[in-house]
C-alpha cells in the first residue's frame, strides 16, 4: 500500500500480484488490495478484491467493511447494506 500512495502505482500492482500468487487464500492481501483500489478511484477493481477478500476470508470483517464500501461507491446501496 506504501508503494500506492508514492505514485509508484505500476510497481505496488506487481508486488500485490506477486503476493497473491504465493499466498491466495489470506484475505488481508486481498484488502490491502481492495483499499489500493480505492485510493486510486477504481471501483470496479476495488469490489472484485473485496469479493474475493469475502471468499476467502468469511469471518474477516474488514473485508465486508471493504465490501460495504465499494457498493456504495459503485452505486448500490441496498447491496452495501447486506454485505
Amino acid at each position: 500500500r506504501v508503494l500506492g500512495k508514492t505514485n509508484r502505482y505500476e510497481e505496488a500492482l506487481r508486488a500485490f500480484r506477486q503476493a497473491l500468487r504465493i499466498y491466495p487464500a489470506e484475505s488481508f492481501l486481498w484488502v490491502d488490495l481492495g483499499r489500493f483500489f480505492e485510493d486510486y478511484r477504481d471501483v470496479k477493481q476495488a469490489l472484485g478484491a473485496y469479493q474475493e477478500a469475502t471468499r476467502v476470508g468469511p469471518n474477516d470483517v474488514e473485508a465486508f467493511q471493504g465490501l460495504a464500501r465499494a457498493l456504495q461507491a459503485a452505486g448500490l446501496p441496498q447491496e452495501a447494506q447486506q454485505a
